[in-house]
């Protein structure tokens, strides 16, 4: 074959011009005619058109780039908006996906969860077992002590990792870490409080050092990686003993007599990183750092106080803005953070499911009646907004509050009250009942279908855009949440009995 009829299958140098102008490729046979077979303008042609082809496949090679690229990095910007709420209370994983099934365990009462790990008291290994609340994997047990019925075993209380946790030691510290108290584990207590609980680190399950509990406990809470336990004073009538102590290490941070509590049940039930509350008849607010009695409160019990009376004199907690106590439903008064007295607030203090207090020196209260729901500045008493109440206020979240009512979600500022959205809601969503659920950027609510499963509809907080909706496990019955997961109690009917369902995406 002569070399003119040869065929170029790939340009291999660059065809751009040579000094005296002429091409360099080697797409054109020696001496061919211009229009021949082989000649200049067909070898051109073929160029131009290999030209075309490599520049079409670098487009495609970029745009592909880019939108990888694109999802990186949106992917990086999701899981930093994610972040930014994962320490806000109530707050559950991602919810950017439908929810399904992961796994499930048996169901028992003793049940918990802190530090991304499921805590529950197993009868059939006779111990408190550790499991990965994503995915159930096994991490660790701890057997219950000798002699101790495996039903009478308690974990009372879980002690998330704290901030003064974490920078005194590796154990328990961290995002993810944490601590539970059990009972009948050994630390002298046998399946009661009285003597003592055992400290376990959720991580590991390593024991750690037990709190001590000599008097009569009526409550505990947790303060910033550290348990406060309420004792009855077993040498003073009418007091309490309240200590503070680091769960890990055991070392005492605080202990204060609080006397004069009154015929009250005289439980810790509430503990923020500002205040730690008694809450009963007359409620005594102490401050978390040193203990010291910032004020207290009594229940109004005469027949002309505000709204219901209670029984016990409520207190709300508003870190760096302070605290109000509530004697009746609809009269409160607002404390300063060193305790001093500030204004009347006329009102029931409304406690959304979840609520960031990214805006704390505002309060949202419903007025006598309960027909209208009112912000107020805390500072002041004054009235910023108000509107008509509605049915529920579901979550408060970057200065935003959702709110359900006839049968719409509405999203309102929390500044000025006005709508920021309101999309109506389909026959079957149920938003007065159970929980919601929210991973900070998204919004989930239960319902029932057509044919009585309970499903889960999902909306964005941005806009209020329906995201999907799935149905829940056929069997499943109701919804909670467990630790930073939404879960749901299974109830098969066929004997096997009930389970604890961990839903994922």
């Amino acid at each position: 074959m002569a070399r003119g009829d040869e065929r170029p299958v790939e340009v291999v140098l660059d065809d751009g011009p040579a000094e005296d102008g002429r091409r360099t490729g080697r797409g054109a046979g020696p001496g061919g005619p211009a229009g021949s077979p082989g000649g200049p303008d067909e070898a051109g042609a073929v160029r131009r058109r290999r030209r075309r082809a490599r520049w079409v496949a670098a487009g495609v090679v970029l745009v592909v780039a880019v939108l990888a690229v694109a999802d990186l990095v949106g992917e990086r910007r999701e899981r930093a908006r994610l972040e930014a709420f994962s320490d806000v209370p109530g707050v559950v994983a991602s919810l950017a996906e439908p929810l399904e099934e992961r796994w499930r365990t048996a169901a028992t009462e003793a049940v918990t969860a802190v530090g991304g790990v499921l805590v529950t008291v197993d009868p059939r290994e006779a111990a408190v077992v550790g499991r990965d609340l994503g995915s159930g994997a096994r991490r660790w047990a701890v057997p219950v002590a000798d002699g101790v019925p495996v039903d009478a075993v308690q974990c009372p209380l879980v002690v998330p990792a704290g901030s003064s946790t974490g920078a005194r030691t590796g154990t328990g510290a961290g995002r993810g870490g944490g601590t539970v108290l059990c009972s009948g584990l050994g630390a002298g207590g046998g399946a009661t409080f009285f003597g003592g609980l055992d400290a376990v680190d959720v991580r590991t399950g390593d024991r750690l050092a037990p709190v001590e509990t000599p008097g009569v406990v009526t409550g505990m809470g947790a303060v910033d990686g550290d348990v406060v336990v309420a004792q009855r004073d077993p040498d003073v009538a009418d007091a309490l003993a309240v200590s503070r102590r680091d769960v890990v290490t055991g070392q005492l941070r605080w202990a204060v007599p609080v006397r004069d509590v009154g015929p009250m049940s005289a439980s810790l039930t509430s503990g923020d990183r500002a205040v730690v509350v008694l809450e009963g008849s007359r409620t005594v607010v102490l401050d978390a750092s040193d203990g010291r009695e910032l004020a207290r409160g009594a229940v109004d019990t005469r027949p002309a106080a505000v709204g219901t009376p209670t029984e016990t004199a409520r207190v709300v907690s508003r870190p760096g803005a302070g605290f109000g106590i509530w004697a009746s439903r609809y009269a409160g008064r607002w404390y300063t953070p060193d305790g001093a007295a500030g204004p009347d607030l006329g009102g029931a203090p409304v406690q959304p499911d979840v609520d960031d207090a990214s805006v704390p020196g505002i309060l949202l209260l419903l007025t006598r009646g309960e027909e209208r729901l009112r912000a107020v500045d805390v500072a002041t008493g004054a009235s910023l907004w108000e509107r008509p109440a509605p049915a529920r206020v579901l979550v408060s979240l970057a200065g935003q509050v959702v709110v359900t009512a006839d049968g719409r979600l509405r999203a309102l500022d929390l500044l000025t009250g006005e709508p920021r959205w309101d999309v109506a809601l389909d026959p079957g969503e149920e938003p007065q009942r159970g929980e919601a659920y929210t991973d900070g950027l998204r919004v989930a609510l239960r319902g029932t279908g057509a044919d009585g499963r309970l499903r889960l509809t999902a909306y964005d907080l941005a806009d209020g855009d329906r995201l999907w909706r799935a149905p829940l496990p056929a069997d499943a019955d109701f919804l909670s949440r467990a630790g930073n997961r939404v879960a749901a109690v299974g109830r098969p009917g066929d004997g096997t009995g009930d389970s604890l369902i961990v839903l994922g995406s």
